[in-house]
């Protein structure tokens, strides 16, 4: 008898961005990403990471590490997700379906951010330098307290 692989469980997120030129974002005003079962393990491993070297220095507030699985996106990709009657372009929010992302990298030397927030919270964020251009987009920094409350109320709802 075969068994059937599970379906990854899965959430979409939607953040905006700031561009290092506050005149110009190369189409990249929202980043996407999803978050699993891996992001989420990765997440918390990094955060243990990050909370250590901080004890060991107090001067590290933020680590940067290579890669990223967010997409930049741009403000009309995103007006175009069914479910989405507003776009709140200042902050983050999940969306109420996977979107298909444009396959075109319109970015490079994509970074995954942890910081240490005012409040002594880890934050997420990502960063990407857009092609041909000579700035960097970062999306807005999100707790991971509430990614985290956030994957596990939605992972709650699909086991009923």
């Amino acid at each position: 008898m075969k068994s059937t692989p599970k379906k990854k469980k899965s959430i979409s997120i939607i953040a905006a961005t700031s561009s290092s030129n506050p005149e110009y974002s190369a189409d990249c005003e929202f980043g996407v990403f999803v978050v699993d079962d891996d992001l989420v393990a990765s997440l918390r491993r990094r955060e243990r990471l990050v909370r250590s070297i901080h004890r060991d220095d107090a001067a590290v507030y933020a680590v940067n590490f290579w890669g990223s699985s967010c997409e930049f996106v741009a403000y009309s990709e995103v007006a175009a997700i069914r479910g989405i009657d507003t776009i709140d372009d200042t902050n983050w929010m999940s969306l109420p379906s996977q979107p298909v992302v444009d396959e075109y990298q319109r970015v490079e030397c994509r970074q995954t951010i942890l910081r240490i927030g005012t409040n002594g919270e880890i934050e997420l964020a990502f960063d990407a330098m857009p092609k041909h251009s000579d700035i960097t987009v970062t999306t807005r920094e999100i707790p991971l307290s509430e990614l985290f409350s956030l994957w596990m109320r939605s992972n709650k709802r699909r086991r009923r």
